[in-house]
């Protein structure tokens, strides 16, 4: 297999992620057709080792392509998008759950059934992660060297501003607003690995969610005032 089939076929099980619900009782769900969960890992196994060597020649292709190795990063921040949590629960951006053809909603999923939807897709994203390591040790060549002052809550006070004013164009799908969080991350040089966008949520619930912007309004203000000053 040559290696453009061998990343086919591993972001293939990536990308998919399909529950299928069954009458079995030994096996409540079928993963990616997959017919127990067991059988699941043997596949994402089979299709995982193959793909370290693939992922080392990119690795050490990289070292002399700076346009490679941005190319790279696009290509993670998408799959990072794929993989979330939401109300406790792990989440995939291309999650189906059918039963006998027919999409059926997650909370409808019995106990057991849960249990083992919230390990398969823990298996998917440890699977990404355990990858996307290789691509760790060397920093995105950005041109601009500098970042936004404050910390985790404050920069999540100011993507917030962002995603719900007119201050930028960000889609309303929760998936493409993640998108837009990690490629603001990665413009600002800001850890990538900060759930951005779980600590938004939390930002927002505080009694005072807008503390730091209006900390930047007043220093704006002052500015404005020096500028007008300076006029006269």
């Amino acid at each position: 297999m040559n290696r453009h089939e061998t990343l086919k076929e591993y972001l293939t099980a990536l990308y998919r992620a399909e529950a299928v619900v069954t009458d079995n009782p030994s096996a409540p769900l079928y993963f990616n057709g997959s017919r127990s969960l067991t059988d699941y890992r043997i596949h994402l196994l089979d299709v995982e080792l193959p793909i370290i060597t693939c992922l080392r020649s990119i690795r050490q292709e990289e070292e002399k392509d700076d346009a490679l190795a941005i190319s790279v990063r696009v290509t993670l921040l998408e799959l990072q998008t794929l993989f979330g949590e939401e109300n406790g629960q792990s989440t995939h951006r291309y999650l189906t759950i059918t039963r006998e053809g027919i999409p059926i909603e997650r909370k409808l999923l019995g106990a057991s059934q849960l249990e083992l939807l919230e390990e398969y897709l823990r298996l998917q994203q440890a699977s990404f992660l355990r990858q996307k390591k290789w691509f760790d040790s060397r920093p995105i060549p950005l041109p601009f060297p500098g970042t936004l002052r404050g910390n985790a809550t404050d920069i999540a006070e100011l993507i917030a501003l962002h995603i719900h004013t007119s201050l930028a164009i960000v889609p309303a799908n929760k998936y493409r607003i993640k998108e837009f969080i990690l490629y603001f991350c990665q413009a600002w040089n800001l850890p990538a690995e900060k759930d951005y966008h779980t600590l938004i949520s939390h930002t927002l619930a505080r009694p005072h969610p807008t503390a730091y912007i209006e900390k930047l309004l007043n220093e704006l203000q002052k500015h404005v005032e020096q500028l007008d000053c300076k006029r006269k």
